[in-house]
């Protein structure tokens, strides 16, 4: 998530809903912000602080529509679409719950020789002699 965006630049009202597949990347996602709600309103518990900012966190398959949130209207799709056995359920569920001018960004991987990102960070990390992060996979690297 994009916690300094969540809480200094988002609308008061507007609601965020972050979903993944797994139980694993849930837990990632809610332990990330449990560490660093406390910056923000150490006055506050997480799900108080939760609620305050009108942030979600829940296991949901992107091939299906998230109930009860109404339309979305804006939608960041990150590296899911190559990972899916189906892509053309993802986007049919886009365009049913999203309102007609939402935004909508989708990333993919690709292979090393078209990711030039993933290249150019690698070349930049060896040229630099920077170490390289253990907990990350080896792919952002190469």
């Amino acid at each position: 998530l994009l916690l300094p965006f969540v809480v200094d630049q988002k609308k008061v009202d507007a609601q965020y809903v972050a979903t993944d597949l797994t139980p694993a990347m849930i837990s990632i996602a809610e332990k990330r912000l449990r560490s660093n709600f406390e910056r923000y309103d150490s006055k506050l518990t997480f799900e108080e602080w939760m609620q305050k900012h009108k942030l979600v966190i829940k296991q949901a398959n992107g091939e299906e529509p998230v109930e009860g949130y109404g339309k979305f209207d804006a939608v960041i799709c990150n590296l899911v679409l190559m990972l899916t056995p189906n892509p053309k359920n993802i986007l049919t569920s886009l365009y049913n719950t999203t309102t007609d001018d939402a935004l909508i960004g989708i990333t993919i991987w690709g292979d090393k020789a078209g990711s030039n990102f993933f290249g150019l960070m690698g070349k930049a990390i060896k040229a630099l002699d920077l170490p390289v992060s253990t907990k990350r996979s080896p792919f952002y690297y190469q």
